[in-house]
């Protein structure tokens, strides 16, 4: 991770990312190490999990830096945010899923995936789809390109890549003040009626 210091990128030392993380939730050396390990491996569930629903192989997984997050970084910035608010911080969406799910190794976590049908991925999708639903609502209401994504398709993960494309999508023909390039309007979703999510679509 880096910071910006006087206009110049300078990276953030593991150790300060651990003293960080230490001081926002009160842990000790031997209290970090544990809640380290223990949120690795829920993260690791959950990216298994997330790359399972998209099509990649367990050797993609593994060897794709892409498809996998540093677990010390989300710490850093779920404990920046912590100290910034205080009492009223609230995790981020993608901090609460990878909470909920069972502390797995990659392997493990891939092998329960794979049963899209079984017991722990089902629970999985419905978390994923009440976050998605909470997350994207207004967009969902108020573009029919987002409405017709949310009936069309029905895995949880995929339905929720689209809908951050479409939203990229959008954003990108706006102008720098945010407001839509002439001959596109939001409302209406013109600015989406060329968006084609058939990646997304379940093989």
């Amino acid at each position: 991770m880096y910071r910006t210091i006087k206009g110049k990128q300078v990276k953030i030392s593991t150790r300060e990312l651990k003293a960080t993380i230490m001081k926002a939730n009160n842990w000790t050396a031997e209290q970090y190490r544990k809640q380290y390990d223990l949120f690795k491996n829920k993260l690791r569930a959950y990216e298994s999990y997330k790359a399972a629903h998209l099509g990649y192989s367990l050797e993609q997984v593994k060897a794709n830096k892409d498809l996998r997050q540093s677990p010390q970084e989300l710490l850093y910035k779920a404990a920046k945010a912590k100290l910034k608010y205080g009492a009223d911080y609230e995790p981020s969406e993608q901090m609460k899923r990878i909470q909920r799910f069972s502390a797995e190794s990659i392997t493990k976590g891939w092998k329960k995936a794979q049963d899209f049908e079984s017991t722990y991925s089902q629970r999985r999708a419905g978390i994923f789809a009440a976050s998605t639903q909470y997350s994207f609502k207004d967009f969902i209401e108020k573009v029919s390109k987002a409405k017709e994504i949310d009936e069309v398709i029905e895995d949880p993960v995929r339905k929720e890549e689209a809908l951050k494309a479409l939203a990229d999508h959008i954003k990108a023909k706006m102008t720098p003040t945010g407001a839509i390039q002439m001959g596109e309007t939001y409302g209406s979703d013109e600015a989406g009626d060329d968006f084609d999510f058939e990646e997304w679509l379940e093989e």
